[in-house]
């Protein structure tokens, strides 16, 4: 039998929690005990402190010296610097993907498009989440920009959270990615890069003030709750 690598264990501990909090089944401010999460994969500490540590470095959590982590809260502030950045990133890619892209790589993506916007006619949350991170991330393979990947990938999982927060919260949500992801294939195909821009900026613009919204709401039942 093989026996797994610690790091790749860690790694393995590192993706089920954080896929957790990206889909806010583990809620902002709750404590992850690293002796629980020891016990639930039946392995010692140490896999368990360093899958805290990958976490960590995709800012998902912050470290508690001696007891574990605790997810990061979202503050109006931090969904304002995250997409103030990642707005710009996005605008990068698609103009990459569409000069770079192969014949090949538009029919994957046009698959994955599709695939996505069945899910979003089904109203399926999970599948369509999943479908546009796969179209995420071989968009940005197209890119064939090393430093551009390294950069996006930090904050990935942060924009994953904000995004699956905007998408869970309304039928239309769901539809509206959907709407948007079509347009923006529809660019890669024809190579138009210029559109391609315009119609990320828009939409995000779009997704930032939704998120806003939800965020503002989660943050006042709590105060509320806390009173």
């Amino acid at each position: 039998m093989d026996i797994p690598k610690p790091k790749k264990l860690a790694e393995d501990i590192a993706d089920y929690l954080g896929e957790r909090i990206i889909r806010q089944e583990i809620g902002a401010g709750e404590r992850i005990v690293e002796a629980v999460v020891a016990g639930q994969f039946n392995v010692s500490h140490g896999p368990v402190r360093e899958a805290f540590q990958m976490l960590e470095k995709y800012h998902l959590v912050e470290l508690i010296p001696r007891k574990g982590a605790r997810v990061k809260e979202f503050s109006v502030n931090d969904v304002r610097c995250l997409f103030e950045v990642m707005v710009e990133l996005v605008r990068l890619i698609v103009r990459l993907c569409c000069s770079n892209r192969t014949d090949e790589e538009r029919e994957k993506l046009l698959e994955l498009e599709k695939e996505a916007e069945r899910s979003a006619v089904d109203q399926d949350l999970e599948g369509y989440f999943d479908t546009t991170y796969a179209y995420a991330l071989l968009a940005l393979e197209t890119t064939r920009n090393r430093v551009l990947k390294q950069m996006v990938l930090e904050w990935l999982p942060n924009m994953r959270r904000a995004y699956y927060l905007s998408i869970s919260q309304s039928q239309n949500s769901l539809m509206d990615s959907a709407t948007f992801l079509k347009s923006i294939m529809t660019c890669i195909a024809k190579q138009d890069a210029r559109v391609a821009e315009a119609t990320v900026m828009s939409h995000i613009e779009q997704e930032q003030a939704r998120i806003l919204k939800i965020v503002r709401d989660i943050n006042h039942r709590q105060k509320i709750n806390a009173a």
